[in-house]
């Protein structure tokens, strides 16, 4: 096995010993990128408050904190997503949306900026105006491929987007349409070997998580793939469904009402165990393949915005994502809630931010 399979194979396991390591120094649990049940309990859910008791007991009324004007009455937000309508991104920010606005007070608006893998609509999140009423999804490790990519010529930094809350983990997996031959990875695998950059295989985006995913499955497989990446879901299962691609790689969210209909199968989980969203279908790494990969989907708004208006934010993020209006929908769509804070976000960022760059260099050497 190559020097860069033992570094990011798999990959999960590497995600969280650097999220570990980072977030030990602050005494934070970081996110487990993939293994969901054993992380689902996260310190999230009891996100501290510490700073307002001491400044309530021991400092005056005049130096207590300062009520924010935010959100303006009647005063729109808006919430970038930066795919195409209809896959599970989509429908996460949809649902939350719908109840954020109460707890916010005021219209929150869903906006699809799709192009350019995401970077489109993430590019407007981060040269918003600093006011926050401009939303954006942040999926992890997709963004740091963006401004981490010299070639992307990416018009913002890590410092352009301030991170608010983890909301999801969903592992990737592979799907095929029903009337696909491949009945197993074996299949496919067999296939690809016999035939050379002929098997067709779709992403949501270059260099995205699905592009990461197929990086590491060609690595792992010695098979060479004609990888198509398109903008957002829908487009791939379009693809997949009509034959266009032999098979595509995404978050298994994006795949359910397809399932439910007997329209597509699933191949395998890109996970340390089997997923409750699809019984009976085993790990990629079950199947002889060590390769787990996770979207790690999560809000930001624009750097600069005023603390006061970030931590109001975060306030009503936290009771919408961790109310039973949001998680039960998120349930029924078979997206994996994980809702952490943002200081446990940002050390799982960061150690996307350590582990994409290598992978956007062997990406290009293939």
């Amino acid at each position: 096995m190559s020097k860069f399979l033992r570094i990011t194979t798999p990959i999960a396991m590497g995600v969280l010993a650097l999220a570990m390591a980072t977030a030990c120094s602050s005494q934070a649990t970081p996110p487990a990128a993939t293994s969901a049940p054993a992380a689902a309990a996260p310190a999230a859910t009891s996100a501290p408050k510490a700073a307002a008791p001491a400044a309530a007991t021991s400092a005056p009324a005049a130096a207590a904190e300062k009520k924010v004007d935010f959100p303006t009455k009647g005063k729109t937000i808006t919430m970038i997503v930066p795919y195409n309508p209809g896959g599970n991104t989509d429908t996460s920010l949809r649902t939350l949306s719908l109840v954020l606005q109460k707890e916010i007070g005021t219209t929150v608006e869903v906006v699809n900026r799709p192009g350019g893998g995401a970077q489109v609509g993430v590019t407007e999140l981060a040269t918003a105006k600093p006011d926050g009423y401009t939303l954006g999804d942040i999926t992890l490790p997709t963004v740091p491929s963006m401004y981490l990519d010299a070639d992307r010529k990416a018009a913002f930094g890590r410092k352009d987007l301030v991170s608010l809350a983890q909301l999801t983990v969903d592992p990737q997996v592979i799907a095929v349409r029903k009337e696909s031959p491949f009945q197993s990875v074996k299949d496919l695998v067999d296939a690809a070997k016999a035939n050379p950059s002929k098997v067709k295989a779709a992403t949501t985006g270059v260099l995205s998580v699905g592009d990461f995913s197929l990086s590491l499955f060609q690595k792992e497989t010695g098979t060479q793939l004609a990888v198509v990446n398109m903008d957002g879901a829908a487009p791939i299962i379009t693809a997949t469904l009509g034959g266009q691609v032999d098979f595509c790689v995404s978050s298994l969210p994006n795949f359910i009402a397809q399932l439910k209909g007997g329209d597509m199968r699933i191949l395998a989980v890109m996970d340390s165990q089997e997923s409750p969203f699809a019984p009976g279908v085993k790990t990629l790494e079950a199947q002889g393949y060590k390769i787990n990969m996770a979207s790690v989907g999560g809000l930001a708004t624009t750097g600069g915005t005023p603390a006061a208006v970030q931590e109001a934010l975060r306030a009503a993020i936290k009771k919408a994502a961790t109310s039973s209006d949001y998680t039960n929908k998120m349930k029924e769509v078979g997206a994996n809630v994980r809702y952490t804070d943002q200081a446990e976000f940002d050390a799982y960022w960061t150690s996307m931010d350590a582990l994409v760059k290598p992978l956007i260099e062997q990406s290009k050497k293939k």
